[in-house]
């Protein structure tokens, strides 16, 4: 994403961090079209849920339908065929065992993961944020999940696909959707000249108390990649000091 960039501002770097292509499928989503179109005959089936990927720009977002179908995909592909960055050039090397399942065997893990997201989500045709979610019931370390409870949609993806603003997510005991936790938790894009400027975001919130107004408040702006300045200075933090410690006494 560097190679096409000059002038970076701030705003810029943090836009980037978030660019949202997700360059290992492009490498999986071609070989399941031609495995396809190889089989000559459409099968029911199978043909809306590819004519999804074939108009897909391998790009994650919260309304998407083909980035719901690419993950579980994905994620199929590995169990059955092997590691899907062993398909990216710049990974291999001379003991890299590259997957090469049959046009077959490719449709067969196709179809097994519609199978099993009708199943989980009642149809196939789910937008990814209706499966991805942010959720932060309390203030655990090994956090609790539950489907019926309040969540954030996401659309960011897993650093897995080579998303750059990873999100990665998977369910949990009780859970048929998938609830984050790794990727990216605090970040912080910083600009150096005669004075440091920064931004930073937080996934969650500052706070691992739920009653208090910084548990989930940065959550939001967290999905959608909108950081907030940094009170570096003295002079800035204390003029959004909301109160002061001295000792002996508060102000």
């Amino acid at each position: 994403v560097l190679n096409a960039t000059s002038g970076l501002s701030l705003d810029g770097l943090i836009e980037l961090a978030y660019d949202p292509y997700l360059p290992a499928f492009e490498v999986i989503v071609p070989m399941l079209l031609k495995a396809y179109e190889q089989k000559g005959i459409g099968d029911p089936q199978l043909t809306e849920a590819i004519k999804v990927l074939e108009n897909w720009d391998y790009r994650t977002s919260k309304e998407s339908v083909a980035m719901s179908l690419a993950h579980f995909f994905g994620l199929n592909f590995m169990r059955n065929h092997g590691n899907i960055n062993n398909l990216l050039a710049f990974n291999q090397d001379e003991n890299t065992r590259i997957p090469n399942p049959s046009s077959s065997e490719l449709l067969a893990t196709f179809a097994k993961t519609l199978e099993e997201m009708n199943a989980d989500f009642g149809t196939w045709n789910t937008p990814w944020s209706e499966i991805n979610r942010f959720q932060r019931l309390t203030g655990e370390i090994d956090l609790p999940f539950d489907d019926s409870k309040d969540y954030t949609p996401v659309g960011l993806a897993s650093g897995t696909w080579g998303a750059l603003a990873a999100f990665g997510a998977k369910t949990f005991p009780g859970t048929k959707r998938l609830y984050g936790y790794r990727g990216n938790s605090f970040v912080a894009a910083v600009e150096f000249g005669e004075k440091v400027k920064a931004k930073s975001i937080l996934a969650g919130g500052q706070s691992s108390d739920p009653n208090s107004p910084h548990f989930y408040d940065q959550t939001q702006d967290y999905v959608d990649g909108k950081f907030k300045d940094v009170a570096f200075y003295r002079e800035d933090v204390e003029a959004r000091m909301k109160e002061k410690y001295v000792p002996g006494r508060r102000e």
